[in-house]
């Protein structure tokens, strides 16, 4: 019970830290991704919401530069985040999509300099399967095939918010793993564990999809010598 009350109070004192930070302009977002946040929004919106949201932690902005993408500021950013906005939804969205559309369009100039070939439309179509049956899928191959350069095309090609990516960690277990989710989709990584997957959780519904490079450091894949490069592969987990 005081574990518990301890925990409580961990989370509490995040929560008021987060709002803090939101009133300095280069403090970086960390808010965590809770789509229960946005359960009263209208569904139509809450895919554009999830993709901001999970912009702002990949590019790992601060609360400058999300109220500059948007037009807001730095406040009510915060509460669109959180869910508790009281003003149009409907005129926050335009915004982000208006946003959006300049985001991709760099990203289009950057998907250039990147060629799909037999290996990256196989593994695009492994990672469209994870998604698309909310399965686990283990794609395993040569060291230097482009496994990793293929999942990032996938990524950056289908990436509207649905897709988190990290690297596993060579040594850490599950405990650094779920950290690493953590820093990812902004939850606070020093939360104990079963408090810390719960919030991961929270970030996941059927529609996402987690990718994890270098599995294989947190897999029993034979003996400890065997756990070469060439055994590298990419772990597709869609969310539960």
């Amino acid at each position: 019970m005081a574990e518990e009350k301890a925990e409580t109070a961990l989370v509490l004192k995040s929560e008021t830290s987060i709002a803090a930070e939101a009133s300095s302009a280069h403090a970086r977002i960390n808010v965590p991704l809770n789509l229960a946040n946005w359960k009263d929004v209208q569904e139509e919106f809450q895919a554009p919401l999830l993709w901001f949201h999970q912009h702002l932690l990949d590019e790992k902005l601060d609360w400058e530069d999300a109220s500059s993408a948007v037009g807001y500021d730095r406040s009510t950013v915060f509460r669109v985040l959180k869910g508790t906005y009281e003003g149009s939804w409907g005129n926050v969205i335009q915004k982000i999509k208006s946003y959006q559309k300049i985001v991709e369009r760099r990203g289009t100039i950057q998907q250039a300099e990147l060629v799909h070939n037999r290996i990256s439309e196989m593994i695009g179509a492994g990672l469209d399967y994870a998604l698309a049956n909310n399965s686990v899928t283990m794609i395993i191959g040569e060291s230097r095939m482009g496994k990793s350069a293929s999942a990032e095309i996938w990524r950056r090609e289908n990436n509207h918010g649905t897709s988190v990516l990290v690297v596993a960690p060579p040594y850490g277990g599950t405990r650094l793993l779920l950290r690493r989710i953590a820093d990812t989709v902004g939850v606070n990584r020093n939360l104990s564990g079963p408090i810390l997957y719960e919030s991961i959780q929270r970030a996941f519904n059927r529609n996402r999809i987690l990718i994890i490079d270098e599995a294989h450091h947190c897999m029993e894949v034979g003996a400890v010598a065997d756990r070469e490069d060439s055994q590298r592969r990419r772990l597709a987990v869609a969310g539960q």
